[in-house]
């Protein structure tokens, strides 16, 4: 299957670590470490001059929070060819974090000993892992005991399921010290 005209540009730019970016009938490969670093020499080329002109610019616009005054303010390039898409929305401070549920991981055991070896339900450690499509889960079972009556009355269930996030590390602080 042949390639797009876009499609080669996307390689060529991701080969060269540079930005196609159209405008009207030409076409400019931005390199945008070396403008940051100050570089702003480069060569024009056209259909009438093909050995190229050499051009130097200034480029002296920073854009600013204040070049934008809607929430959900967009910036994109038109026709960019490598997939650069600058998007601005100044009340979404949510996603900033990460959320808990990207990236986790069940690693709640295959087996409980304390579970398995249980026999009492009201010690509160009856019950036992069953595996999912979505991973371990610890069912546990036990009752409560009513002081007033003096005897066991309700039953409790509780499911449990432990993860690790790759995004977040949790540190237990020990009171004394």
């Amino acid at each position: 299957m042949a390639w797009t005209c876009q499609e080669v540009l996307e390689e060529i730019c991701r080969y060269l670590g540079l930005t196609a970016i159209a405008d009207k009938d030409s076409v400019y490969f931005v390199d945008y470490d070396a403008i940051k670093a100050g570089i702003n020499t480069y060569w024009r080329f056209s259909v009438d001059n093909e050995s190229g002109v050499k051009v130097t610019r200034s480029f002296n616009k920073e854009i600013t929070g204040s070049d934008f005054s809607a929430t959900g303010s967009t910036l994109s390039m038109d026709n960019v060819y490598n997939k650069v898409n600058v998007v601005s929305d100044y009340n979404t401070f949510e996603e900033v974090i990460p959320s808990v549920f990207d990236n986790m991981e069940n690693i709640t055991a295959d087996t409980d000993p304390d579970l398995a070896s249980s026999t009492n339900i009201n010690d509160g450690m009856y019950g036992e892992v069953i595996s999912g499509n979505d991973g371990n889960m610890i069912i546990m079972v036990d009752r409560v005991y009513d002081p007033d009556k003096g005897h066991y009355t309700d039953y409790n269930a509780v499911a449990v399921k432990y993860y690790n996030n790759p995004n977040y590390k949790f540190y237990k602080y020990n009171s004394s010290g």
